[in-house]
């Protein structure tokens, strides 16, 4: 098992980078962006906003599983464990339909679903931190990704009834947490990527230099 989520891990890093500049952009958005309140435009107002805002988390997390399917549907010939990347790509676009397709139901619905996502994308990013990681700081990353998702994960379903500006900023913060996270580690994965690059030259320029020095002592024999 523990081979399987490190091969998912490593071959993510181009994934990760992708996912991170989408969370980083939807946190600042959702934290910074001036929102309209219940005290400015009345609650009916507010109920109005609930399409649009479930139509745009539903289309982050949609855009996030696509991307994933997309890296898995290229690998499916030599990565083995494909599946495991399918299944989280899939859970999550299902979570972006099922938030779109229920848009109208209320806050309660909204926020049991992307809750509820939150809660097992972060248990799923410390059971990847812990099972795979010796490095401290990798850890710390994984930790922080899934501390921040299970945390603000209850937080959504506890309190359903908070309105359309607390539940963006809730939700933009697991987003800019994710991002950052997922950035930092795209940036080390893919310093490890180019050390393995290198090292694998190396091992071909020195085969190949014993190669030919096997040779000139066999013409030199003749």
């Amino acid at each position: 098992m523990k081979q399987k989520v490190k091969k998912y891990v490593e071959d993510h890093w181009w994934a990760f980078g992708l996912q991170a500049v989408i969370g980083i952009i939807f946190g600042l958005v959702a934290l910074f962006l001036p929102q309209p309140t219940v005290f400015e435009y009345g609650a009916d107002h507010a109920a109005e906003q609930l399409p649009v805002l479930a139509t745009v988390v539903a289309g982050a997390l949609v855009l996030l599983g696509v991307i994933e399917i997309f890296r898995t549907l290229i690998s499916v010939k030599t990565q083995k464990d494909w599946g495991l990347s399918l299944l989280i790509a899939v859970v999550s676009v299902g979570v972006g339909v099922a938030a779109y397709v229920g848009r109208d139901s209320g806050y309660a619905m909204l926020s049991f679903i992307i809750g509820s996502f939150l809660v097992l994308k972060g248990v799923f990013d410390l059971i990847v931190g812990f099972a795979v990681h010796d490095d401290s700081t990798d850890r710390i990353i994984w930790a922080a990704s899934g501390i921040a998702g299970a945390v603000l994960g209850v937080a959504i379903v506890n309190y359903p009834n908070t309105g359309a500006n607390q539940f963006i900023a809730v939700f933009g913060a697991y987003m800019l947490i994710f991002g950052v996270a997922n950035l930092i580690y795209a940036a080390h994965s893919r310093a490890i990527w180019n050390e393995l690059k290198e090292e694998k030259m190396s091992r071909k320029e020195a085969a190949k230099r014993i190669k030919t020095k096997r040779a000139a002592k066999k013409a030199s024999k003749k």
